[in-house]
């Protein structure tokens, strides 16, 4: 756990929607009410990765099923501020920085709690998941969503689109929907990573079509807060898990060990023979591991030839 930089809390699975293309929906035993002691449970694995770390600066993100739902009650709210205090306490006694991230799907009527949890700490964004297909049942969420997003934007808040990136949701953009592109200009915007999913397969992308998409956002949309992430690592040579540090109610995973990643991943995209392998940011891609080909190559070819 010494060059851990990103740590990743999944608080519950339960959430306030039922989007068509979410596995978790499907797994109800992970399907718990979020209670105080859950979600300070989570400082022990908190503080053992922070006072282990080599690194100098710690992004912890928060995140469900759904965190900040009507029926999440006020206490369990305040846990999660008593939470970041202490982790934020604990960084400058370690002489590190902290930076927290909330993910949320904004379909609330108490936005004011989650810009509060916000503004507990010194640094902290808000991501607000978006989907085109398969989430909002009717045009009052939509509106929710919206008015939701542009209060968190006028508060101060950093705020950030987050759209689903499922088959249906990347078609949209391919096809310049109006909507993706009031996004992209109104918010930061990203497209989230969608992994394949058994359970709903129309909505899963081929990774050649993946590929296609991250060069059509280079050249289209170069602003795209996840292409820019990519490619602002590979500038710096940093070098990073795409699963960071997953913390859930079960416990710590570590996704796989480096046998595996070299066996599964690096030897099958032929990594140790790429000109951009010395400072891929992709180091561990569990999620791109059943691609056929490297998504990311042909990215850096025009981006850096």
């Amino acid at each position: 756990m010494n060059n851990i930089e990103e740590i990743t809390l999944i608080l519950t699975r339960k959430c306030n929607l039922k989007c068509s293309f979410c596995n978790v929906i499907y797994n109800n035993k992970y399907n718990v009410e979020l209670n105080c002691d859950i979600v300070l449970s989570k400082y022990a694995s908190i503080h053992s990765i922070i006072t282990n770390t080599t690194k100098s600066h710690i992004n912890l993100v928060l995140m469900g099923g759904e965190l900040f739902s009507d029926d999440v009650n006020d206490d369990v709210i305040q846990s999660y501020k008593i939470l970041l205090a202490k982790t934020e306490l604990l960084c400058t006694q370690c002489h590190k920085t902290l930076s927290v991230s909330l993910m949320s799907n904004l379909i609330t009527k108490h936005i004011g709690r989650i810009i509060d949890v916000a503004k507990s700490v010194k640094h902290c964004d808000i991501h607000g998941s978006f989907d085109f297909v398969g989430r909002f049942d009717n045009p009052k969420m939509i509106t929710l969503w919206w008015e939701n997003a542009r209060h968190i934007k006028h508060s101060g808040v950093s705020f950030f689109a987050a759209m689903v990136g499922h088959k249906f949701n990347i078609e949209a953009i391919l096809k310049h929907d109006p909507i993706w592109i009031k996004l992209y200009d109104e918010f930061g915007v990203y497209v989230q990573y969608y992994e394949p999913n058994s359970l709903a397969n129309d909505y899963n992308l081929p990774y050649e079509q993946y590929r296609d998409f991250l060069l059509f956002l280079y050249k289209e949309y170069p602003e795209e807060k996840f292409l820019q992430s990519v490619l602002t690592a590979y500038n710096k040579g940093c070098k990073t898990c795409c699963q960071s540090n997953w913390v859930d109610n079960s416990g710590c995973h570590k996704c796989c060990n480096h046998d595996v990643v070299v066996k599964q991943y690096k030897i099958k995209h032929h990594c140790f023979s790429c000109s951009y392998y010395h400072k891929c940011p992709i180091v561990c891609p569990r999620v791109y591991s059943v691609a056929d080909c490297c998504v990311f190559k042909p990215l850096f070819d025009i981006a850096f030839l």
